[in-house]
């Protein structure tokens, strides 16, 4: 458009999401340029979910948007499944120069990709009433990313008003990028269950600073250390997202455009990590892109109420249940539609993303747990062996109960041994609510699980 260059960017500010139009200090076009605009937040339907028109005289250097376009919580919390289906964020821009009634047709389409770490896991604080103020406890978050920084997550003790509260911070060492952080903390009771949390949105702005401020005061705990301090362990349930800048941006798909675009990293060039297969293969980057616009598909798997567009050879190839419903005299061998009724939709979209691209998103361990269950059934062994790893390594006070059940259902002696490992010492769990509702439904798991822990320890006692 009058050999003008674009940049289009959303911000989080504050609660707010603001969708920002830049034009490029250094473009060939005039000096100033009235443009008409639209912005839209896209779903999964390629339906606007969000929509805003706007007008600006551009100057070259200068940008202006749409501030207040959606709000912090829409996105990443009660619609994010709408918003940011597979952690993709989908914006449209629509512009055109002031005064044309019918604009010429000239479509882009673009693609960043930021970079993105995932921390799921419960802290324990031991010792709890020996901490003083001014006292520091770190965990390393280490980065999933081959080159990414490594933050620090601290817990310190501080004096507020004559009060002295638990609070965290966080250090993003020499990294020069502004990364964001969203997260929740909750403060886990003798039973693991979360009886306080606290949500976070923020830009880490410097070296370190405060998540939460003021998280739970001392004293409260130490009244209360039957419940909220057993065996003088404080327990924090950590769930913690870090984005870092952009890793890649481009042109993929263009009429009339240039086959790149700038990005933010200056003259410095950053490939993407050979851990993400379809970047390094373009057999697997094609086929990544038959699972997200549905191309050629000649099978619609149902699940919730939701369908989604599939490819009878790729789901052959990868799953040998796939295989023999659509190679043996079976009905699904006929239909062009199949029902799913015991996998969510949430499951069947992970589901799929591994099959296509051989990739796991890192999750919840309740969304975990049911992506082991679907793995199962449709023979993903690999897949089977990931999640049953992750589930391993996040057992809580909260989840054994149902990781026991998991494990004695799909036959995982791993999964099943870790469990006991755990139930073992922590044999206080006994006495919890949470095993007394778990005795009563599973009697016979339960059972066994008590008399294989005790005949352990009694083995162990007698080779001591």
């Amino acid at each position: 458009m009058e050999r003008t260059k674009w940049k289009l960017r959303p911000d989080v500010f504050i609660s707010n999401v603001f969708v920002l139009l830049y034009r490029d200090e250094h473009d060939d076009g005039p000096e100033k340029i009235e443009i008409d605009y639209e912005l839209s937040f896209l779903g999964t339907d390629g339906l606007p979910l969000i929509s805003r028109t706007g007008t600006h005289i551009f100057l070259k250097g200068r940008h202006s948007g749409l501030q207040n376009f959606a709000t912090k919580d829409e996105i990443f919390s009660s619609r994010r499944t709408e918003f940011l289906p597979r952690d993709v964020l989908t914006i449209r821009c629509r512009m055109w120069k002031k005064g044309i009634e019918t604009p010429k047709p000239d479509v882009c389409f673009a693609r960043t990709r930021l970079g993105l770490d995932r921390h799921c896991f419960v802290w324990a604080i031991k010792d709890f009433s020996s901490l003083h103020s001014g006292h520091e406890r770190r965990r390393v978050l280490e980065s999933t990313s081959e080159g990414s920084p490594q933050p620090v997550l601290i817990f310190c003790l501080r004096q507020f008003d004559g009060k002295e509260y638990i609070c965290i911070d966080i250090d993003k060492g020499d990294v020069t990028k502004i990364p964001s952080v969203i997260g929740e903390i909750a403060l886990l009771d003798a039973e693991g269950t979360a009886v306080y949390s606290e949500k976070v949105c923020k830009y880490i702005l410097k070296g370190q600073m405060k998540l939460f401020r003021n998280f739970y005061e001392t004293q409260i705990l130490l009244y209360d250390k039957t419940t909220l301090l057993p065996n003088d362990v404080l327990f924090l349930r950590c769930e913690i997202e870090i984005l870092y800048d952009t890793v890649s941006s481009r042109i993929e798909n263009s009429s009339e455009c240039e086959s790149a675009i700038n990005t933010d990293l200056e003259d410095t060039h950053v490939e993407e990590s050979d851990k993400s297969a379809t970047a390094s293969c373009p057999f697997k980057q094609n086929v990544h892109k038959f699972f997200e616009d549905g191309t050629l598909s000649d099978i619609i798997l149902r699940a919730d109420a939701k369908t989604y567009p599939a490819h009878k050879i790729i789901l052959s190839s990868r799953s040998p249940v796939f295989k023999a419903m659509f190679t043996n005299d079976m009905k699904e061998k006929a239909s062009r539609c199949i029902n799913v009724p015991d996998v969510d939709a949430a499951t069947m979209q992970r589901l799929l993303f591994y099959i296509y691209t051989n990739e796991v998103a890192e999750v919840p361990w309740e969304q975990t747990a049911d992506l082991l269950r679907a793995a199962d059934k449709y023979g993903l062994l690999e897949l089977k062996r990931q999640c049953s790893t992750f589930l391993k390594s996040n057992i809580s006070r909260t989840n054994v109960c149902v990781l026991l059940s998991l494990a004695d259902m799909l036959q995982d002696e791993e999964l099943h041994k870790a469990v006991l490992d755990f139930i073992a010492k922590n044999a206080n769990i006994f006495n919890s609510q949470t095993w007394k509702l778990f005795k009563k439904e599973k009697s016979e798991l339960a059972m066994e699980t008590m008399e294989r822990i005790v005949y352990n320890v009694a083995n162990s006692d007698r080779r001591t």
